[in-house]
């Protein structure tokens, strides 16, 4: 009787090996055809380099067209007025 049941106990725990082996395979073989491996995800979290900034020119001032009528020379003194008599 006690060898009975454990022959049966036995038994029953070698089919469920057997049956979970099986499983086991077939879950590997399906896992291979259905999905295949995730991509690799590459974050580049390092900022760009600044470009260097230009100072702009600083602006030329105008210079005056050449002209051909005569222009007081700015750099002699001016003609000085005689005192009148009082």
């Amino acid at each position: 009787m006690l060898a009975d049941r454990m022959e049966t106990l036995a038994g029953s725990k070698e089919a469920e090996l057997t049956r979970l082996r099986t499983d086991l395979q077939n879950a590997r073989a399906a896992e291979k055809v259905v999905a295949p491996p995730p991509k690799k995800v590459v974050v580049d979290d390092t900022e760009p380099p600044k470009k260097p900034v230009r100072k702009k020119p600083a602006p030329k001032p105008p210079k005056p067209p050449a002209s051909t009528s005569p222009i007081p020379d700015a750099t002699a003194p001016p003609p000085t007025a005689s005192p009148s008599p009082q």
